[in-house]
Formats: C-alpha cells, sequence, structure tokens
C-alpha cells in the first residue's frame, strides 16, 4: 500500500498543444450521490468548487494534461453516477481504466458502508493487475461531524490493497488533492512500464516512467489480496 507521505511531489499542469503527448491515462471516479466526486475532479482540473454542485446524471467527462517527473500525460477522467439506479450503466465506464478513485464522504457512514459495493463493481470489470484503485475520504473540513474515522478508511484500504487518502475539495488543504492524483498516477505508470513492441495495438497504455528513486529501482511492492 502506497503512503501519503510523498506529499511533496506534485503533478505539474502543461500545456498539451506545447508538447507532444503521446500517453493517456483513464480514471474513473465512483461512489455515492453527494460523496463530492465532481468537486474532487473540479478542484483538481481547474482549482474551483461549487458548493451548489448537482448530482451528476450518467457521466461528465474532462481531460487535464500534466507532467509527473520527466513524462508528459493526459489524463482522461470520468465522473460517474452515485445513484444505485446508475450502477449497471456506470460500470461500463471501467473498460480500459487504468486508475479509479473511490469516494466516500466522512460524515455520511452509509456512503462508507457502500464503498465495498463499488470496489465489488470495479474488481468484476477490470483487472485488478493492472488498474490501480485509491479510497478517499472527502469532506474533511466537517471533521465536527465526522462519522468515519481516519483509520477506519485507511484500514479497510489497507484490507483490500488498495491506495487510502483524506481529502477536502472545499479547501484542498494542504494540496490533498493534487496529492491523491500523484499518489494514484505514480501507482498506475509502473503497471505500463511494457516495451511499446510487445503491447497489443488496441490497448490504451501509459509508458514506463522513472517516477521516484523506490520506482526506479524497482523495488518490488508488496502485492495484498482484493475483497
Amino acid at each position: 500500500m502506497i503512503s501519503s507521505d510523498t506529499d511533496t511531489n506534485k503533478l505539474i499542469e502543461v500545456d498539451d498543444e506545447q508538447n507532444n503527448v503521446r500517453d493517456l491515462l483513464k480514471i474513473v471516479f465512483m461512489g455515492d450521490s453527494g460523496v463530492g466526486k465532481t468537486n474532487i475532479m473540479s478542484r483538481f482540473n481547474s482549482d474551483t468548487f461549487s458548493s451548489n454542485s448537482k448530482p451528476t446524471i450518467g457521466m461528465d467527462f474532462a481531460t487535464k494534461t500534466v507532467q509527473i517527473k520527466n513524462r508528459i500525460v493526459r489524463l482522461q477522467l470520468w465522473d460517474t453516477a452515485g445513484q444505485e439506479r446508475y450502477l449497471t450503466f456506470t460500470s461500463a465506464y471501467f473498460k480500459d481504466a487504468h486508475g479509479v478513485i473511490l469516494v466516500y464522504d466522512v460524515t455520511n457512514r452509509t456512503s462508507f458502508n457502500n464503498i465495498g459495493q463499488w470496489l465489488k463493481s470495479c474488481r468484476e470489470h477490470t483487472d485488478r493487475d493492472k488498474t490501480s484503485v485509491i479510497l478517499i475520504g472527502n469532506k474533511i473540513d466537517l471533521d465536527a461531524t465526522r462519522e468515519v474515522s481516519e483509520m477506519e478508511g485507511r484500514d479497510y484500504a489497507e484490507q483490500h490493497g488498495i491506495i487510502f487518502m483524506e481529502t477536502s475539495a472545499l479547501d484542498n488543504r494542504g494540496g490533498c488533492i493534487d496529492t491523491a492524483f500523484y499518489l494514484l498516477v505514480s501507482d498506475v505508470i509502473p503497471k505500463y512500464d511494457i516495451p511499446e513492441a510487445d503491447v497489443p495495438s488496441h490497448i490504451k497504455r501509459v509508458s514506463g516512467v522513472p517516477l521516484d528513486d523506490a520506482l526506479v529501482k524497482g523495488t518490488p511492492r508488496e502485492k495484498k489480496g482484493c475483497c
């Protein structure tokens, strides 16, 4: 499991029109309605927040081109509906996903309890060896009404072998939103460290990128079970 201690590392936004972007990284948001998925995406993508954000119907979409160490990649962000009636519909968006962001509201225990259902859908529609997953506990700015402790979220992530981060899309304290995306992207890229010639042409991929000393040196990561 990746620690969030790398909060000094950030994804740097770049102008894709001035750079030769070869690699696409598809990231899908999942979680109950109202947990803040849309605001997490807008905070990361355009540094904005809307207190009147309405529930996503079906799917919303955005892109952002970033530099991570010495590589430039285009992030394709898919914000999916959180209502249960859309679960089957939104599962189709998992196809070819490199990363999945599971979000719950730390002030809403039901949204945390439902993470198991979202993770199950994720596991059923992705290659768990190739798709990175981060669990985000959002709305820590509302700590006075918290119903889910940080330890509960961290323990759940540890149990299922996924990354964990708590955030506030409202104030992005400590650059937490940026750090969460950095953790996810830096976990994805080594999984696609495959020579171009060995990759089937129909598979969208991210080339190998040296991220930090541990990854450059090929330090093996502990494999954990899932659900």
